[in-house]
């Protein structure tokens, strides 16, 4: 029993370790962020024509193609998403506001790194820092409801949300945004077993999460490689 108890905590830590090392590589080293990101930004620069020097987070004038594509997105399965969290309430309703702004911050990321012509390493750790807080906030918060009744649902959302890190996975980030939503789709398969004739919304809940996933995958893969 008690060799049990200890593989489920080492099991734990090694979660928490790789939770830690995203956030560490997202958030903290910059060095390598502004290498990896050379290549995103250029293409990001040429779809936009070259990219301006407007400030981050000016978001006017007419959106770039790669951002339209990233909306419809949001518009979407994502948005889909929110609402049947919000329909099925408690703690997946509390856990996807997190979600949604780490989908809104990555709006944002690509928006500024469009517009702002070889972005200093300062100017990239401010854009990278609001995403990795709410891809650490969307684990924490997993993490800290390990008892709660839709923690199935929490899991989903916690190992597919590094996803959003495509940012930092030069030269084939699609291939990873691919392998997080099948990180996710372990727990959302859960979610479908427990709930497909008990309750259609969270059935539709899964299905529309993983639809996201792959949305975002192909959108990646089309706009960014």
């Amino acid at each position: 029993m008690e060799n049990k108890k200890l593989l489920r905590i080492s099991e734990r830590l090694e979660k928490v370790a790789v939770q830690l090392e995203l956030f560490y590589v997202m958030a903290s080293d910059l060095a390598g962020i502004v290498k990896r990101l050379e290549a995103v930004t250029s293409r990001l620069e040429a779809v936009a024509g070259g990219g301006t020097d407007s400030p981050p987070g000016d978001d006017t004038g007419s959106l770039a193609p790669f951002v339209q594509a990233y909306d419809d997105i949001l518009a979407g399965p994502f948005a889909k998403v929110v609402v049947l969290s919000q329909q099925i309430g408690g703690d997946v309703n509390t856990q996807v506001e997190s979600v949604r702004r780490a989908f809104q911050a990555q709006r944002e990321f690509i928006v500024q790194v469009a517009k702002c012509r070889e972005p200093t390493q300062d100017v990239l750790g401010k854009m990278l820092q609001p995403t990795a807080e709410q891809i650490s906030a969307v684990q924490s918060f997993r993490e800290g409801h390990r008892a709660s009744k839709l923690f199935n649902h929490l899991s989903a959302f916690s190992e597919a949300i590094p996803a959003l890190g495509w940012v930092t996975m030069n030269p084939k980030p699609a291939p990873y945004v691919k392998e997080m939503k099948d990180a996710g789709m372990f727990y959302t398969n859960r979610v479908l077993k427990d709930f497909k004739e008990k309750d259609n919304r969270h059935v539709e809940w899964a299905r529309a999460w993983i639809q996201t996933l792959m949305a975002l995958h192909d959108y990646v893969k089309e706009h960014h490689t």
